[in-house]
């Protein structure tokens, strides 16, 4: 598969089934030669990650719901979609 090296990557999973005593996580892995970061998007609506301590107050998810993951290759940020709408915390 060819990535190209400028513009975006997004591409949406949409949640089938989910036990209710799970907590499913949604992470994606930014890297560069001067940079390498994880982030975590959890269905309790908490984003984790490199020098990310748990900030709270966004959107839960659970089945039915499709989370979108994406990353700006020019700026190496990341952003999460919950049903189509951007996140907000």
């Amino acid at each position: 598969m060819l990535i190209p090296q400028n513009g975006m990557l997004y591409f949406e999973i949409k949640i089938l089934v989910m036990k209710r005593d799970e907590d499913p996580v949604i992470d994606i892995e930014l890297w560069s030669e001067s940079s390498n970061s994880s982030y975590t998007y959890s269905s309790s609506g908490k984003i984790l990650g490199h020098n990310i301590h748990g900030l709270s107050g966004f959107p839960t998810f659970g089945q039915g719901d499709t989370i979108g993951i994406g990353t700006n290759l020019n700026t190496m940020e990341a952003i999460y979609t919950k049903n189509g709408q951007p996140l907000s915390g």
